[in-house]
């Protein structure tokens, strides 16, 4: 049986290019403009931005330009992008110092 980890590393490969094909592209496009439906709401104080479980980064142009850095479990998915700063990690352990991403904790 394969876990979560082990599926993503098999799958990386084929991933960004089975999304060029229906009904993927669909799944994409869509999740690309719920994004920037989403970041158009936002305005954004940091010039640093953590795209948490980045996986091959279909999506980042749906993104606002600013320094991001990738970070994902899957190393062979952060591999499909190019010209980013990754980091391989966890989501429940965060390889960062306190306020890296925020200059004080966000209210919820």
């Amino acid at each position: 049986m394969l876990t979560g980890l082990s599926w993503w590393q098999r799958i990386a490969p084929l991933y960004s290019w089975l999304r060029r094909f229906p009904p993927f592209q669909q799944i994409l496009n869509a999740e690309r403009e719920a994004i920037k439906r989403i970041c158009d709401g936002i305005t954004f104080s940091q010039e640093l931005a953590l795209d948490l479980g980045a996986g091959s980064g279909d999506s980042l142009h749906a993104l606002p330009p600013m320094k991001r850095i990738l970070l994902d479990a899957s190393f062979s998915m952060l591999t499909r992008e190019s010209g980013k700063t990754k980091v391989v990690a966890s989501a429940e352990s965060l390889p960062f110092p306190p306020n890296t991403f925020f200059s004080s904790p966000p209210s919820v």
